[in-house]
């Protein structure tokens, strides 16, 4: 007998590790190897290249300073209007001027720094004038430098040097009419020292003194509305609820932060005020009925009233179908309690409109729950609603194939019912499902059979020639 040598496989060749880039990693190629890699990638990156010098004038804030100036002096004098396809380029030209003012040249000298931040917001508007932002790169830019210039304040130690540029960066927030610097007053306060917030609170008082605010259609113009910020910015900072609540006081009853005022009561344990302050508000003013509502039962907590937290979220969970609250609610109930009541809570999502309910239990997530509902409603299936039936589909088709079938003969029918043609290669899709699946189905409780579907579908649509081709194709 001839004995049969089985044939030699070749091993696969080991794979080499991925050796991940790092700072520890690159630091082994030794800085003369670094430094040439750099210089090479510099020749093709001016923006690179424009980095690389600056950093080598970190020694030297003075110099620095000066090439800052003359960076910021050519982009003033740019007039030309920049296209959509080229903001790329400009947003990386001004974020490494942004990052060179806010790295070494405030490392070195957080004066000269905070000073040159000012030519930079100054570079906002003509700016955003004559370039195609609809990306929003070149914008976030400028949105992304009022932190920089923030945490260079905190650099500063004379808190009376640090408060002057604090006060002129709020005095450019109040010609800032792009929204380029809606952050930058909140983001300086955070970061000022006590003495320097103890100048900018009389600072914002006296302005407010200067000019109360105005509300027109519920609504402050730009310099009140900033003021109020300010002086909520100041108040966190200082940890002052009092004051917090009389800066959105100043925003009047539709704009005021009502939730955000009960979560700072709250957190200083003045739960019954934070109660009261929730009683006064007027429901047609409120900004958030879901937010007011969410506190109200901290609130009940914190007052140790756990009965009416309870039915705050059940009576959440009945409106809207939260699950949040629902588990909230049963979370806090004992073992079986909280099974009864969860069975109680599935009956009642199931009498909900379609399009919620299924969302519902698909999302908790109750598969069963979900097939019995479309099995039991199969007639109010909207198939346009294809971006929640094709999920829940796939989730229900090993369990309840029946229902999956149902949910994708909706999607199929209203695309071949209205014309659909955008929509045929996922119908097509759709029925393929439908066939792989339809020998797990035992019982069509009524509905026809995959056979008898496709062969309805041949006969009311016959000239979907889209369609058919595609179904052939898989």
């Amino acid at each position: 007998m001839t004995r049969k040598v089985p044939p030699r496989t070749r091993s696969a060749p080991a794979k080499s590790p991925k050796l991940e880039l790092s700072a520890d990693t690159l630091a082994k190629l030794g800085a003369k190897k670094l430094a040439a890699l750099l210089l090479a990638a510099s020749e093709d990156d001016v923006v690179l290249a424009r980095k690389l010098r600056m950093e080598l004038m970190a020694h030297d804030p003075e110099a620095l300073a000066r090439e800052i100036d003359r960076q910021i002096s050519i982009l003033r004098r740019s007039r030309s209007f920049v296209d959509w396809n080229k903001t790329g380029d400009l947003a990386k030209t001004l974020d490494g001027l942004r990052a060179s003012i806010a790295g070494p040249l405030a490392a070195a000298n957080p004066c000269l720094a905070a000073e040159r931040f000012f030519s930079f917001f100054a570079l906002g508007r003509p700016t955003i004038d004559r370039v195609d932002d609809s990306s929003g790169r070149v914008s976030s830019v400028f949105r992304n430098a009022t932190e920089d210039f923030a945490t260079t304040l905190a650099l500063i130690s004379d808190p009376e040097a640090q408060f002057a540029f604090a006060k002129r960066g709020y005095e450019a927030a109040e010609t800032d009419d792009y929204g380029l610097l809606d952050d930058l007053v909140a983001d300086v306060t955070q970061r000022l020292s006590p003495a320097g917030l103890a100048m900018m609170l009389t600072f914002v008082e006296a302005n407010i003194e200067a000019s109360p605010p105005v509300i027109e259609d519920g609504r402050l113009n730009h310099l009140a509305s900033l003021h109020a910020s300010a002086l909520a910015a100041v108040a966190d900072a200082q940890r002052d609820v009092d004051l917090y609540i009389r800066a959105q006081t100043l925003k009047g009853p539709r704009l005021r932060d009502d939730s955000g005022i009960v979560q700072r009561l709250l957190k200083e344990q003045r739960a019954l005020e934070a109660l009261a302050h929730l009683d006064s508000i007027d429901a047609k003013d409120s900004r958030d009925t879901y937010l007011l509502e969410d506190v109200r039962i901290e609130v009940m907590e914190a007052l140790g009233r756990r009965e009416e937290a309870q039915a705050l979220r059940w009576s959440a969970f009945e409106r809207r179908l939260s699950q949040e609250h629902l588990r909230g609610y049963l979370k806090r109930l004992p073992e079986f309690d909280a099974e009864e009541k969860q069975d109680e809570a599935m009956a009642f999502a199931a009498t909900r409109p379609l399009r919620s309910a299924l969302e519902f239990f698909i999302n908790w997530p109750n598969i069963r729950g979900a097939g019995a509902l479309v099995r039991a409603r199969s007639g109010e299936l909207d198939g346009d609603w294809y971006f929640l039936y094709t999920p829940a589909a796939a989730l229900l088709e090993s369990k309840e194939p029946l229902a999956a079938t149902l949910l994708r003969r909706a999607m199929i029918d209203f695309t071949l019912g209205n014309g659909r043609s955008s929509r045929y290669e996922h119908a097509a899709r759709h029925l393929a499902e439908c066939d792989s699946i339809a020998p797990m189905i035992k019982d069509w409780s009524g509905a026809p059979d995959h056979t008898a579907y496709v062969a309805h579908l041949k006969a009311a649509h016959p000239r979907k020639t889209g369609f058919w081709l595609r179904v052939q194709g898989r």
